[in-house]
């Protein structure tokens, strides 16, 4: 079949502006296309003559002779215009304008957009500002096409495995930049998965610059230069637990530094001339590559100035710790729920020597100085993106999943994060909102023994910080709201994991231990839950699912949801007797210790303050139901006498 000259232009300018949007393996489509907005409607294409031939079920555009080399060659200052709010005479913006420019752009043929100026990322003096627009870019389009998010996501790890081959002394900070950019763009890339980009990146071999979960054994031996470069290096061996502190007291005695001059000595990086810290763990820093060794120099600096470039290297690996977990967070919820990939990340994740000590790390003597707030708001946002990314993967597990041993240190992140961060009302309610999730989401596990990993660290921090009224409330609520979903086995489970941290003898000695918790803390808390437990924080708007919260058992569907501390007493009584010579009946009884005589004791308070026959009368039914179960407790505990 013979074109006409005009169809075969037609058909060469639609073929040049096909853009193919990266492979989805999520579907059977082994490409999808994107087209230009605001092209030319398809049509038939017919020669001369050809009038009544059948319209052919292929269909091509026309091009734009204004794109691409004008507009082009304009992309930087286009970009600047997206914040000029100026408006002309007829009501239009120059930024609306510029909106729809860089839009028909990047549906076009966003790999030619993006080109003229990505490729420059590399050149130190326009990088700083590149990155600015490219920041801008992703923030002003955060649903663009997938095609564009494609270019500018491979782009990126380029840019990043570029600075993590060629070390330099700014290379730490193009890494973070680049990083915290990266995952703003992962919604709108297609087909992207965790298994799959983990497997890539280790084939680069930079699978430790930009995933949390990357584990890669250390470096065996580190060469440490003395301050006269003319003397020979000491060799020192790597362990998985070795801290630049002992390699900087081996290197202080190797090279015969006095001892008043050992303040005035700290360990720098040879190639990057990045200071260390000396509580850092030198296996997060140096990997293990084939007749290959680290080499660190020992240098005699300020304190002040020493002290001053630690706080920056500290703000800057946080800055670069948070951009992999949001990395690693923003693939996971773009994920499809496929059991695979969260499982695979869980297990990547519980054979992490480092996990979960690098997500609860803080440097708590760097809080102060010229860094200092810095730090402790980088540091709050660390905690938070760890705290995210636990809540993400917990909601893509399935709710059968088999835990073994290492529920715990998933747990451990959030219960870190409160303890470290409860000051943060933002922080502390989606903690508490992650929890209530977690015990709802695995139901099986916390009507058993799931509590026990929770329970030890919000009674601490609940009795440590009494004073604090917010936090007192949040703690209430969510302890009311754990009640209403599992009933008994979360009062069990609680005074199963609170009975061996009790203070029993601070009555005593006067001396609290913050490590443990104090019975009037603990008991009142319990009162709290008798009444209605305001939510203060608003908890339950984070709380997925319906509301409000009902019982997990049908066995208590019927049962109120109210709490009742004669039902605690009988029930601790109850275990008791059942086997009096268990462990499970000396941390009841430990218990009872606590709860009976505080309880006479809120008794006679209630009856005096309310001064009337009808608390008289109460009062003594009270008593009377106390002694029908001290009694039986008396009766099963005959064997001990």
């Amino acid at each position: 079949m013979m074109w006409s000259p005009v169809a075969q232009e037609e058909m060469t300018l639609a073929a040049r502006r096909v853009s193919l949007a990266p492979t989805n393996r999520a579907n059977n489509q082994s490409r999808s296309m994107s087209w230009r907005n605001g092209s030319l409607h398809w049509g038939r294409l017919a020669g001369e003559g050809d009038e009544d031939r059948l319209e052919h079920g292929q269909h091509l555009q026309t091009a734009q002779s204004v794109f691409p080399s004008c507009i082009c060659a304009a992309v930087l200052p286009v970009l600047h215009l997206l914040d000029d709010h100026d408006v002309n005479v007829d009501g239009v913006s120059v930024a609306e304008v510029a909106y729809k420019v860089i839009w028909d752009c990047i549906v076009d043929d966003p790999i030619l957009f993006l080109r003229h100026f990505l490729e420059k990322l590399t050149n130190r003096d326009k990088q700083e500002e590149l990155m600015f627009l490219l920041r801008k870019l992703i923030l002003y389009f955060p649903q663009m096409p997938a095609q564009a998010a494609h270019s500018i996501f491979n782009y990126l790890i380029g840019y990043i495995m570029f600075y993590v081959r060629t070390p330099c002394e700014a290379g730490q900070d193009a890494i973070s930049g680049a990083l915290s950019l990266l995952w703003l763009c992962i919604p709108s890339v297609e087909g992207i998965y965790f298994k799959d980009l983990k497997q890539t990146l280790k084939k680069e071999q930079c699978d430790p610059f930009l995933l949390v979960s990357a584990s890669v054994a250390s470096a065996k031996k580190i060469l440490v230069h003395g301050p006269d470069l003319s003397s020979i290096p000491s060799q020192l061996f790597i362990h998985e637990d070795t801290q630049f502190l002992q390699i900087l007291q081996e290197s202080l005695e190797f090279f015969n530094i006095p001892e008043e001059q050992h303040e005035l000595h700290f360990l720098v990086d040879t190639k990057t001339h990045q200071i260390h810290s000396s509580s850092a763990y030198v296996r997060d820093f140096y990997f293990f590559r084939r007749n290959f060794y680290p080499q660190l120099s020992l240098v005699k600096m300020n304190p002040d100035d020493a002290k001053l470039a630690l706080q920056r290297r500290v703000f800057m690996l946080k800055f670069v710790e948070v951009g992999k977990v949001l990395l690693t967070n923003a693939v996971m919820e773009s994920t499809p729920s496929h059991q695979n990939h969260v499982s695979f990340l869980h297990e990547e994740l519980s054979k992490l020597p480092s996990f979960p000590r690098k997500a609860l790390e803080a440097e708590f003597d760097m809080y102060g100085g010229g860094w200092g707030k810095e730090i402790f708001g980088m540091d709050s946002l660390h905690k938070y993106s760890w705290a995210k990314l636990m809540s993400t993967i917990f909601t893509s597990m399935s709710s059968t999943f088999t835990w073994s041993n290492d529920l715990n240190l998933f747990i451990h992140v959030l219960n870190g994060t409160i303890v470290l961060q409860f000051e943060d009302t933002a922080i502390l309610r989606f903690c508490l909102a992650t929890l209530i999730n977690t015990c709802r989401h695995f139901k099986h596990i916390f009507a058993t023994n799931g509590f026990l990993h929770i329970m030890p660290t919000l009674l601490r921090v609940y009795s440590n910080n009494q004073p604090n009224p917010v936090l007192q409330q949040a703690i209430q609520f969510v302890c009311k709201q754990f009640y209403i979903l599992h009933r008994k086995p979360f009062i069990l489970q609680m005074f199963g994991s609170v009975a061996p941290i009790l203070d029993m003898t601070c009555a005593v000695q006067g001396a609290k231990d913050c490590t443990k918790v104090q019975p009037s803390s603990l008991f009142k808390l319990l009162l709290a839950l008798e009444k209605d437990c305001p939510d203060e924080l608003s908890v339950l708007d984070l709380v997925v699912g319906e509301q409000p919260l009902k019982a997990l058992d049908f066995c208590y569907e019927n049962d109120p949801d109210t709490f009742n501390m004669m039902d605690v007493i009988n029930m601790c009584v109850t275990v008791i007797a059942y086997s009096p010579d268990s462990y499970r009946s000396g941390q009841m009884l430990t218990i009872l210790e606590m709860v009976i005589p505080r309880y006479l004791d809120h008794l006679k308070q209630e009856t005096t303050k309310k001064d009337n026959s009808t608390a008289a009368r109460a009062e003594v039914a009270s008593i009377n139901s106390l002694a029908v179960a001290v009694r039986a407790l008396v009766v099963c505990c005959e064997s001990f006498a």
